[in-house]
C-alpha cells in the first residue's frame, strides 16, 4: 500500500491534465480573434458604405452642377435679340445649328410656341411641326429637364431640357434641346475613375439613364429598391442581384431639384477581399489549433472515461457483494487513489459485511425469542387473567340474582362497581392484545374503500348507541391502499370517538371527507362535540392517556394510541385539531406502498 501511495504522487492531477486541454485549445484566444473579426468586418462594411454615400452625394452634385449649366446656357439663349424678336416660326435653321455646334452634348434643338405646339426644328421634320410637345404647357414655363424617353424622329433614346422664352414678362414659348445619355456617360467619365465603382443616374420614375463601367455590380444597381430612389433621402444598403448571383453595397443620393437619384455601386466581395483574406487565414490557423487541442483532449478523455468506467465496475460488483479487488494501473494520481481507496473501502465492507449478518442472525434470533415470549404472554393473559375476571363477573351477577333482597342499597351498588370494574378490564385486555398484535402484524395490501367502511361502522355505531341522534355525512369513493382489517380498526376508533362525544350535542353531526394539501391526500373526521384544550394533544395518542373522565365518557384510553399505530405503520401522519366546546377534527394520511409518510 505504501508504494502505491509514492506512485500515486508521481502521477498527474486531474487538474493539471484538464489546464493542458484548455492552454492547447486557445479558448480566450479564439473567442478574442472572432470577436476582433467581426469588429472589423463590421467596422469596414460601415466605412465602405459611408464611401458609397459620400461618393453619390459627390456624384449628385456635379450632375446638378452640369444640368444647372446646361439650363444656364439656354436661358442665355431665350435672352438673345433673335428669339426675343423674331417669332419662332422664322427663326432660321443656320442660328439654331450655331448654337449646336457650341454644344457638343446637343443633339436636336426645338421650338415650341406658347400653345405648346412644335413651331421650328433643327431637323425640319414636317410630321413634328404642328404637334403638342410631349413636355407639360405648365413645365415649360419654367426650366425643365424631362425623363428619359425614345426619340421617334432621332431613333434614339433622349432627355429634354426646356427654358421658357419670357417677352415682356409674358410667356412666349420655350426651347428645348435634346441630349443623349452618352452625355451624362461622358460628364461622369471625366469627373469619376473608380474601377470597382459604378455610378448610375436615375430620373423621377425610377428609370435607370445612365451607368458607368460594365462591372458586376451594374446588375445590381438594377435591383435597388424603388422607395429609395423616390423617397428623396440618403440611403446606404447590401442588394443582391439575382441575375449575377452577387452582393453589392449600394449608395443612394437625391438629385436635388430635379427629383432624380445617383447610385454608386461596389462589389462586397471585392471591396472586402482584405478582410476576407485575413479571415481565412485565421480560421485555417484556429481551425488547426482546434483540431490538434480536440484530439488530445478526446485522448486523454478517452483515458479517464475507461479508468473511470473501470472503477463504475468496481462499485457495482461492490454492490453485488463482491468485495475481493486489487488496484489497477491509472494515469492520474486522483484515479490512482481512488483506485486505492475503493479497494480499501471493499474490503472494509466484506468485513463489516460478515460483522452485520452475524449481527443480524443474532437479532433475529432475539427478535425470534421476544415473539414467542409475546405469544406466551399473550396466551397467559388470554387465559391465567381472563379467568380470574370471569370468575369475579360470574359470582357478582349470581349475589345480584339469587341475593338481592337480603342486600341493602349501598351493597348492591359495590357489587355492580365490581362487575363494571371486571367488563372494564376485560376490555383492556382486549384493547391492550389488540394493540400488540398490530405492532407484529404482518400487512397485507390491497385497495381500500374508506368510504365504504365508514358506512358500515356508522351503521354499527346506530346500534350499539340506539338513544344518540347524530347526523353522519360521509364522502363517496374515498379509495386508499393498505390493510382493511387495520384501516377498518382505526376508522372504527376515530368515528366511535366522533360519535361518543358529540351524542350529548342536541343537534350532533360526523362528517368523514378528504382534501387536497401539499400535492397529498388528507383524510379527516370532524364533529362538533366537546372537543379538548390543544395544550394536551401531544397526549392524545399515548396509550392510558385520557382527557376526559371516565364516568363522563367510557373508554380505554388506548383506542387513539392503537389508531397511531396503525397509521404508522402505514407510513402515514396522524394529528388532530379543536376547540373546546366545539369539537375535534382529525387528520391521516395513507401514502401508496413504495412511498414515505412525507
Amino acid at each position: 500500500m505504501e508504494e502505491g501511495k509514492k506512485a500515486v504522487s508521481k502521477l498527474p492531477t486531474i487538474h493539471q491534465q484538464l489546464i493542458r486541454v484548455v492552454v492547447i485549445t486557445f479558448i480566450p484566444l479564439i473567442v478574442l480573434v472572432l470577436v476582433l473579426l467581426l469588429t472589423w468586418y463590421n467596422n469596414l462594411r460601415f466605412s465602405l458604405l459611408e464611401h458609397n454615400l459620400a461618393l453619390a452625394e459627390l456624384g449628385a452634385n456635379v450632375s446638378k452642377t452640369w444640368l444647372d449649366g446646361q439650363i444656364r446656357i439656354l436661358e442665355a439663349i431665350t435672352a438673345t435679340r433673335m428669339l426675343q424678336q423674331v417669332p419662332l416660326e422664322q427663326i432660321p435653321k443656320k442660328y439654331l445649328l450655331g448654337h449646336l455646334r457650341k454644344q457638343p452634348d446637343w443633339v436636336n434643338i426645338v421650338l415650341v410656341e406658347k400653345n405648346g405646339r412644335y413651331v421650328n426644328s433643327l431637323y425640319n421634320d414636317k410630321q413634328l411641326l404642328g404637334k403638342q410637345f410631349p413636355v407639360p404647357l405648365k413645365s415649360l414655363k419654367q426650366p425643365y429637364v424631362s425623363n428619359i424617353t425614345h426619340c421617334a424622329q432621332l431613333n434614339r433614346t433622349i432627355i429634354t431640357i426646356s427654358s421658357p422664352i419670357i417677352i415682356n414678362n409674358e410667356f412666349s414659348g420655350a426651347i428645348s434641346v435634346c441630349l443623349t445619355p452618352e452625355s451624362f456617360l461622358k460628364m461622369l467619365n471625366e469627373n469619376f475613375h473608380n474601377e470597382n465603382a459604378d455610378i448610375g443616374i436615375w430620373d423621377r420614375n425610377k428609370r435607370l439613364i445612365v451607368q458607368t463601367g460594365i462591372t458586376s455590380t451594374g446588375a445590381s444597381q438594377r435591383n435597388i429598391k424603388p422607395e429609395y430612389l423616390s423617397s428623396g433621402r440618403k440611403k446606404t444598403a447590401i442588394v443582391y442581384s439575382p441575375v449575377t448571383h452577387q452582393l453589392a453595397l449600394i449608395g443612394v443620393a437625391p438629385l436635388k431639384n430635379y427629383n432624380w437619384s445617383v447610385t454608386v455601386s461596389i462589389p462586397f466581395f471585392s471591396a472586402m477581399a482584405p478582410l476576407f483574406l485575413i479571415i481565412s487565414l485565421t480560421t485555417i490557423i484556429v481551425f488547426f489549433a482546434t483540431g490538434l487541442s480536440l484530439f488530445w483532449s478526446i485522448r486523454t478523455a478517452s483515458e479517464i472515461s475507461s479508468q473511470i468506467s473501470l472503477l463504475a465496475k468496481w462499485a457495482k460488483k461492490i454492490g453485488e457483494g463482491y468485495y475481493d479487488l486489487s488496484p489497477t494501473p491509472t494515469s492520474t494520481s486522483e484515479l490512482k487513489s481512488l483506485s486505492y481507496s475503493l479497494c480499501a473501502m471493499a474490503n472494509n465492507l466484506g468485513i463489516s459485511h460478515e460483522k452485520l449478518e452475524k449481527l443480524v442472525k443474532e437479532r433475529t434470533s432475539e427478535l425470534e425469542r421476544s415473539n414467542r415470549e409475546l405469544e406466551a404472554f399473550s396466551y397467559t393473559v388470554s387465559h391465567d387473567l381472563r379467568a380470574p375476571l370471569r370468575s369475579m363477573d360470574g359470582f357478582s351477577s349470581i349475589l345480584v340474582e339469587e341475593y338481592a333482597d337480603k342486600l341493602d342499597v349501598q351493597a348492591l351498588s359495590y357489587i355492580s362497581r365490581i362487575h363494571k370494574a371486571s367488563l372494564r378490564m376485560a376490555q383492556l385486555i382486549d384493547d391492550l392484545l389488540r394493540l400488540a398484535h398490530i405492532t407484529s402484524e404482518t400487512l397485507n395490501h390491497e385497495e381500500v374503500n374508506l368510504s365504504k367502511l365508514a358506512k358500515n361502522i356508522s351503521r354499527e355505531l346506530k346500534i350499539k348507541y340506539p338513544e344518540s341522534q347524530v347526523e353522519v355525512e360521509i364522502e363517496d369513493s374515498i379509495i386508499v391502499h393498505g390493510d382493511q382489517r387495520l384501516l377498518n380498526i382505526a376508522l372504527e376508533n376515530i368515528l366511535d370517538n366522533a360519535w361518543k362525544y358529540s351524542q350529548q350535542k342536541p343537534y350532533a353531526r360526523v362528517i368523514f371527507g378528504s382534501v387536497f394539501i401539499n400535492n397529498e391526500s388528507v383524510y379527516y373526521v370532524r364533529d362538533n362535540g366537546v372537543g379538548f384544550n390543544m395544550e394536551y394533544v401531544k397526549n392524545i395518542f399515548k396509550p392510558f392517556h385520557r382527557l376526559h373522565s371516565v364516568n363522563e365518557y367510557s373508554g380505554t384510553g388506548i383506542g387513539l394510541a392503537t389508531v397511531h399505530r396503525i397509521i404508522d405503520r402505514h407510513n402515514g401522519r396522524i394529528w388532530a385539531e379543536s376547540t373546546e366546546g366545539e369539537g375535534a377534527t382529525f387528520y391521516f394520511t395513507i401514502p401508496k406502498p413504495g412511498s414515505s409518510g412525507e
